[in-house]
């Protein structure tokens, strides 16, 4: 087995430095804090649209390369569903509700 650099991170050091310098480690920080971030904006885009996050965690659940995303995909994809079945739950107690009032008004005398 050699030791040799793969050449991916041979590339990487290129464009962004060696590992022990504090400003890549900075700007690798930066990149991870905006990461975090869209996760964020998209699970809560996701259980405000409920479409939105099925579809998007399905695609990316397919066609993402990076373990990570995939995870992403299935919390898209799970936010979706459970935004769909609250809506449902929501839908049917609003129905049961006004089911009831229509009925009560309609044995008024």
């Amino acid at each position: 087995m050699s030791n040799e650099i793969p050449e991916i991170e041979k590339k990487a050091a290129f464009l962004f430095g060696e590992a022990g310098d504090p400003v890549v480690e900075q700007f690798r920080g930066l990149v991870e804090l905006a990461r975090w971030a869209l996760v964020f904006a998209l699970a809560v885009y996701s259980f405000i649209v409920p479409l939105f996050g099925i579809i998007f965690g399905i695609i990316l659940i397919k066609a993402a390369v990076i373990p990570k995303n995939k995870g992403l995909g299935k919390l898209c994809l799970i936010l979706g569903i459970i935004s769909v079945a609250l809506w449902c739950i929501y839908l049917l107690v609003w129905a049961l509700a006004l089911g009831g009032i229509f009925a009560g008004l309609g044995s008024v005398s």
